[in-house]
């Protein structure tokens, strides 16, 4: 059985776009699925709709290589994707499926993100908080992430995400931690 967590930036749209992938490398071998129709793309080749018209393949099924894997959406819903996702959830040790930011409902524990701005109100359970200055302190329970600068954002939404970084290290918590 996989390790799944659904996550979205209710917050943030930038955030909406790079935190899966962050969570996945914090994993060191995941597969990311965008269940978001109506974000902008996540980085990839093969998308979920071509995965819901034509059946996955085998090699769609199966890890052949360390790191992480991404599926954008292509223009499906969570309806008409979810046989597909699950049997992939079966098949992946670790899948993270970006859920769009208003509420969907899905089968996982999902992992909200917000933005850390004085201005919004700490959310009723934990979240992980992007933090925009160093020494920030987060408003509530949770995951604390560290300032991203703009490359390091630039080279994720481009595909590249470096595991080493401190901004992915931070994530590994999420992995183990209760979500709601």
């Amino acid at each position: 059985m996989a390790n799944v967590l659904g996550i979205r930036s209710p917050s943030d749209a930038v955030l909406h776009a790079v935190a899966p992938l962050g969570l996945a490398a914090a994993a060191g071998h995941c597969l990311v699925v965008d269940l978001d129709s109506d974000a902008p793309p996540l980085p990839g080749d093969r998308t979920l709709a071509t995965l819901v018209e034509e059946g996955p393949r085998r090699s769609d099924l199966t890890a052949t290589r360390r790191g992480v894997a991404v599926l954008p959406n292509g223009g499906v819903t969570w309806e008409q994707a979810a046989p597909v996702v699950e049997e992939l959830c079966s098949r992946w040790e670790q899948v993270v499926v970006r859920v769009p930011a208003v509420h969907t409902s899905v089968p996982w524990p999902i992992v909200p993100v917000w933005l850390l701005v004085p201005e919004f109100p700490p959310p009723p359970a934990p979240a992980v908080y992007q933090s925009l200055l160093r020494g920030a302190l987060p408003p509530g329970p949770g995951v604390l992430l560290p300032p991203l600068p703009r490359s390091v954002i630039r080279s994720i939404l481009r595909g590249r995400v470096d595991p080493r970084l401190a901004w992915v290290r931070a994530w590994r918590p999420v992995w183990g931690a209760p979500w709601a």
